[in-house]
This record gives structure tokens, sequence and C-alpha cells, in this order.
């Protein structure tokens, strides 16, 4: 919100912890849920992640799936919103 350049280590390692999440949180809760995946879930998570995601959580939970969507947009907003409001404070 500053207009300062990030780091260039945070530039490579956000994408690469952003998909590791993803991969271990779907792991572990297809495990719960019985379903098996790919081979290469790492590269298929990469192009289609946002596909993916909502298309388990509705066929694992049906219409309750919406809960955790919802929660991932409550975070992105709020996060959000507290960089903007910092960056006002500071600035």
């Amino acid at each position: 919100m500053r207009q300062l350049e990030a780091p260039w280590t945070f530039d490579v390692l956000s994408p690469i912890a952003f998909i590791w999440l993803i991969w271990w949180w779907l792991r572990d809760d297809s495990r719960k849920y019985g379903i098996s995946w790919m081979l290469d879930l790492g590269m298929f998570l990469l192009m289609a992640w946002p596909i993916i995601l909502p298309y388990h959580l509705f066929k694992t939970r049906g219409l309750s799936a919406f809960i955790p969507i919802l929660t991932f947009i409550l975070v992105v907003v709020s996060g959000t919103v507290t960089a903007v409001a910092v960056s006002a404070f500071l600035g």
C-alpha cells in the first residue's frame, strides 16, 4: 500500500508456500474423506486451485462448503483492510 518493493525472497517463496499449504490441507482432508488424488497433485493445484478447492469442498461437505469459502474471502478482505489502515496511519 505504501508502494514499497517486496524483497525478492518474498516474491520467490510466496507462491511456493501458497501452493504447498493448499496441497497439504487437501491431502489431509482427502484422507479424512477417503478420496484419492493423482500422483502429481502439486502441478495440478498450481494450474487449477481456484476450481479444485471449491469442487472438493462442495463434494465432501455439501452446502456447508460455503463456510470455509466465506471464511477465506473474509480473511483476504480483512488483511487488505488492515494493510490500508496501517498504511494510512503510518503515511
